[in-house]
């Protein structure tokens, strides 16, 4: 299942979410009325009536308003939460007491932690996510958190860490990428945010129970009998708002567990084995903490884990045995003997990586892309190719470089430098930008950084800006705005923005501005031939890159034409692509539903095949289209 494929069933699986979601309010609304009337025949004491009847006698008033209630209390509670994890997938991390790592830690197990998610988000041409560690929790899970790719995060515990070597550790960040690929987050989001609304009902009933238990009881007999029926009422509300958890934990199994199921197996598409997931799995099963989860928020969201982190009644997650066969057909059935004497040396024994430089000397970074027009076309989940083609990128990259890309300060200096320009007299003009404009101690380091970019070939830039996010996200809004105020500068200080100037910055700005402006979420509900102008206008911009000629460039989007399903006509005039009539248009396009953007995508991977030949610059402009439309591109590489 590619990346379209999996959205488009995750957008299923929201409408299924939605069903059982209405299925469990109504049934709260029955019960509810049930309880109303029953308090109701109580107080007005119709002993010689039959409740059926006194219930029939009832006007639509009392059930009208019953309803009104239970659907305001669970909406204001679905609300409430769905606010909360709009700010992005840190609110769930934090939720459950889990620590930030910084990308520059030197931390062995922390660093090798960064490493394995460095390399997967390079490889499958997301943006790296944010780092988490739950530091008390001994189990082995994790959980990737977010409503895109832009705000997501991932975060392990510290028995996951401790316990797992560089495979196993790699097959549970490798199904976690999955749900961020796969949009599964997303659902996780919503599934989190509509239960609360189920459950505010029972914390109102218990709130009510508590208003009552401190306040003062009148000893007259109608003091005493309408303090009653509160507290019936209260714990009417407790007891049927908590049934929710029922319908809550029903709903979590209904939705969750084909997902990890499908989660499992991307996890071995991505790193083309089965011993990493499978024997993280079965270190689950001989472990005695297995996955647990001692934190009191656990339960709220069980659906996110790797592993079932918290007992119920319906289990989140498939069986621990069945995920293993599914993965590791021939497994014997045995678990592993995790014994106190294991586990002291495992914390203690020194931990090699030479299983990256093993993989990195089979497959090197792609230097040229001709050749390699089949990749283009692979989207969402790549395969151990791209994976390991990561690993050789990273190791080929000088250390200052990668220590420059993962600290706030210096990540700032890398895209400075990145962007110099190599005609002396625009780059005089461009430094002095800096000199003036950026923080102190800056400009020296543009200088170092700058002469060491010189080295590195021209498909180490862009995965560096990449890598680079992170650390650009931990900045204040005022630095923020001051980095991003320079980096324009510098662009603009010839007048002129060339492609690559377009490339970094739309890739940076469009993860920034994702950073500050969190509660802003596109609604996928668009179709191309809803925004055939600017669907006009990127392709054009794309077409005329680096075209040799005007006939050129009309058979180059004549081409693109065709997957999108639109007459092809007149290419945009050149001098009307200016490229914030671009970035308008990428953000109309970012509203496309996933089919839609497959289709878009294949009309600038047809544009960049017209010439039989794939150039670097054309990769890295499709690129920069994926992100500004939330779709993730692994890179080119060749075997």
């Amino acid at each position: 299942m590619n990346f379209f494929e999996a959205q488009a069933d995750a957008r299923r699986a929201i409408f299924r979410l939605v069903a059982l979601f209405v299925l469990a309010v109504f049934t709260l609304i029955a019960l509810t009325d049930l309880l109303v009337i029953f308090l109701l025949y109580m107080n007005a004491g119709a002993v010689e009536r039959d409740f059926a009847s006194f219930a029939a006698s009832l006007d639509g008033g009392v059930h009208s308003s019953v309803a009104f209630f239970i659907l305001l209390i669970v909406t204001l509670g679905t609300l409430y939460k769905s606010a909360q994890l709009r700010a992005g997938g840190h609110v769930v991390a934090e939720m459950l007491g889990a620590q930030a790592v910084p990308q520059n830690t030197q931390d062995f197990l922390l660093r090798r932690y960064v490493n394995v998610v460095e390399e997967m988000a390079i490889a499958a041409g997301v943006l790296v996510p944010r780092l988490y560690v739950m530091k008390n929790e001994d189990g082995i899970n994790a959980f990737a958190a977010g409503l895109t790719t832009d705000d997501a995060v991932i975060c392990v515990t510290q028995g996951a860490l401790e316990l797992l070597d560089r495979d196993k550790l790699q097959g549970v960040i490798a199904h976690e990428f999955s749900h961020i690929i796969n949009g599964d987050m997303r659902l996780n989001n919503h599934l989190t945010g509509w239960l609360h609304g189920i459950l505010f009902l029972g914390l109102l009933g218990t709130y009510l129970l508590r208003m009552l238990s401190y306040g003062r009881v009148r000893s007259s007999s109608r003091g005493s009998g309408g303090v009653a029926a509160l507290a019936m009422l209260g714990g009417g509300l407790a007891v049927i708002g908590y049934g929710g958890t029922f319908f809550g934990n029903l709903i979590k199994a209904t939705i969750n567990r084909q997902r990890e199921y499908l989660a499992d197996a991307s996890a071995v598409q991505f790193t083309r084995t089965t011993h990493g997931i499978a024997g993280a799995l079965k270190m689950i099963g001989g472990y005695p903490y297995h996955a647990r989860l001692i934190s009191p928020a656990a339960p709220q969201a069980s659906h996110f884990y790797f592993a079932a982190g918290v007992q119920s009644f319906f289990a989140t997650h498939p069986p621990l045995a069945e995920r293993i066969r599914r993965v590791d057909p021939g497994w014997d059935g045995a678990y592993p003997r995790i014994t106190p004497a294991w586990l002291e040396q495992r914390k203690t024994e020194e931990i090699t990586d030479g299983h990256k430089e093993q993989l990195a000397s089979r497959i090197a970074v792609v230097t040229a892309v001709t050749g390699a027009l089949n990749q283009l076309g692979t989207f969402g989940m790549p395969g151990a190719q791209q994976l390991a083609a990561s690993y050789g990128l990273l190791d080929n990259l000088p250390p200052s470089l990668k220590a420059a890309a993962r600290e706030p300060y210096s990540a700032r200096a890398l895209v400075y430098a990145m962007l110099l320009d190599r005609d002396d007299t625009i780059k005089r003009q461009q430094l002095e930008v800096i000199h003036g404009r950026a923080e102190e101690g800056v400009f020296e380091h543009v200088g170092v950084l700058y002469k060491l970019l010189a080295m590195q070939p021209r498909e180490h830039y862009l995965p560096l800006v990449e890598m680079a996010i992170p650390a650009l996200r931990a900045l204040s809004p005022l630095q923020n705005q001051r980095f991003s105020g320079v980096m324009m500068a510098i662009i603009r200080a010839d007048n002129h923005i060339s492609m690559f100037e377009w490339v970094v910055s739309t890739v940076i700005l469009n993860a920034l501005d994702a950073g500050l402006e969190p509660a802003r979420r596109v609604v996928y509900n668009r179709y191309l031939r809803q925004h055939g102008i600017q669907t006009r206008v990127v392709l054009s911009m794309l077409a005329r890159a680096d075209a040799p000629d005007e006939a050129a460039a009309r058979h180059a989007f004549v081409k693109g034409m065709e997957p999108v399903e639109m007459a092809a006509g007149e290419l945009d005039p050149a001098a009307s692509l200016q490229f914030v009539t671009v970035n308008n248009a990428l953000r109309q396009l970012d509203r496309l539903v996933p089919e839609q953007k497959k289709k878009l995508l294949e009309a600038c991977i047809a544009i960049s095949r017209a010439n039989e030949q794939v150039r670097i610059d054309e990769v890295e402009i499709i690129r920069a289209i994926a992100a500004a439309i939330h779709c993730p591109m692994p890179p080119v590489v060749s075997g």
